[in-house]
């Protein structure tokens, strides 16, 4: 499927994105990356599935599951594209975040945290 490509999200405020970066949420600096990698797979339906897999936040790993659709795969819209094939998938899991060491101002702002991911992948040429 197709490259991996990072993101730069901002709340359009700099204040609290330098926040967030800071060691009091994400600290972007000491782990700048959150990963996943898959244990398993478990198909529920024709659309639907889950993904085990372990978790890794600021440095801590942790297994999860996401529960998985799958929307639509078709032919890329994009005439530079023609012939590729695209798949679109969605996916969800929740966690705690003090479960990853990011305890700052909990409760007052929540520990469970959703984790949503929107996922276009296109066949390798």
């Amino acid at each position: 499927m197709g490259a991996r490509r990072p993101s730069r999200r901002r709340t359009d405020d700099q204040a609290r994105d330098d926040h967030l970066r800071s060691p009091d949420f994400f600290n972007a600096a000491e782990f700048p990356e959150m990963t996943f990698a898959s244990t398993g797979i478990e198909r529920t339906s024709d659309k639907t599935g889950k993904i085990t897999g372990d978790l890794t936040l600021l440095g801590v790993t942790k297994p999860v599951t996401l529960d998985v659709t799958f929307n639509q795969r078709a032919p890329h819209p994009l005439p530079q594209y023609n012939g590729v094939e695209v798949a679109g998938f969605s996916a969800t899991t929740t966690i705690k975040r003090s479960d990853f060491g990011m305890s700052t101002f909990v409760p007052a702002i929540g520990d469970e945290i959703e984790i949503i991911l929107e996922v276009e992948g296109t066949q390798a040429r």
